[in-house]
């Protein structure tokens, strides 16, 4: 899809809108199809010379982070505890496979633990009896509406991933910003959209080499 949006990008203006524009105006237009708020998108982002997807991944919060993790993760780039509680609100559409939340809902006793649900765990683990690939919405209510029912399921402790869950129950902050997030939606909406601006204003590290691809999957033969 982001190819077909770039071939008529370079059909009508050659050489101007980025691969990663166009990810960024994408992302948003894809929470406000699906129900959820719009943002003003900052332009004028460039595509990278190469990619590295070890390091990329690397960069990212692991599905079994606890909440120091996550909170430390997300304030490398500036971002933070609120913008966190937020931005994972995100999980209200999409999947997991059983290989990032088997640890969940088995925990240390095959039960799934106190953390969790006793009949939602039971659920994911006839999920994961399918194998490591076998997928499950990360929000059960409406997984394809953006909506703050992921928050009302970690209140429930029917969080699919341990970093989901990672966001209630310990008390303090977080667990407030939660039980905020679950009864109004439009604090979860004002709050998601100011951090994705927030996150869209984070720059790549100096020197980074950088162009505006001509192709999504290719750099640029320069």
């Amino acid at each position: 899809m982001v190819e077909e949006i770039k071939s008529h990008l370079e059909h009508s203006c050659p050489g101007t809108v980025s691969c990663a524009d166009i990810l960024a105006l994408a992302s948003r237009d894809a929470v406000a199809l699906l129900g959820g708020p719009t943002w003003n998108v900052q332009l004028g982002r460039k595509d990278s010379r190469g990619a590295d997807r070890d390091a990329a991944e690397n960069d990212l919060p692991s599905p079994h982070e606890n909440a120091t993790g996550l909170i430390t993760k997300f304030a490398e780039y500036g971002l933070d505890a609120r913008d966190m509680a937020a931005l994972s609100g995100a999980h209200t559409v999409g999947t997991a496979r059983c290989l990032n939340y088997k640890d969940r809902v088995y925990g240390n006793d095959g039960e799934g633990g106190a953390d969790i649900d006793p009949s939602f765990a039971e659920l994911r683990r006839r999920t994961c009896q399918a194998g490591d690939d076998a997928v499950a919405p990360f929000d059960e209510q409406t997984p394809m509406r953006f909506d703050n029912a992921y928050y009302k399921d970690l209140v429930a402790r029917r969080g699919l991933l341990t970093s989901d869950q990672a966001l209630y129950g310990c008390g303090g902050p977080l667990d407030h910003l939660v039980e905020m997030y679950s009864k109004d939606a439009n604090a979860f909406e004002k709050d998601f959209a100011r951090a994705m601006v927030k996150m869209g204003a984070i720059l790549p590290p100096p020197g980074t080499p950088v162009e505006v691809r001509l192709k999504c999957s290719l750099v640029n033969m320069n």
